[in-house]
């Protein structure tokens, strides 16, 4: 790492943002989560990130739909629906 970079203050004002804003409003929304849904709800909830991720990345990047993608998504959200007893609530009806 060359520490002149340092120095840049493009640099300071990106690591700021970083630090202040992005990790700040992550903490605050977790906290929010938390609060409202619970610990258990919310961790199984951040799950959501990755297929949500995919959906923006494709949608407005133009990334390709790959089938790794497409099989990761599926397996996340099975797996979340899975540890939500979602399919307890199916087979009760």
């Amino acid at each position: 790492l060359p520490l002149d970079v340092l120095a840049e203050p493009l640099v300071w004002g990106n690591l700021a943002f970083l630090g202040l804003l992005a990790s700040a409003g992550c903490f605050v929304t977790w906290g929010y989560s938390v609060k409202h849904l619970g610990p258990t709800l919310a961790s199984a909830y951040i799950y959501l990130q990755a297929p949500i991720t995919v959906i923006w990345a494709v949608l407005l990047l133009g990334e390709p739909l790959t089938v790794a993608i497409v099989v990761g998504f599926a397996l996340v959200i099975v797996g979340l629906a899975l540890s939500e007893g979602f399919d307890q609530r199916l087979i009760r009806r």
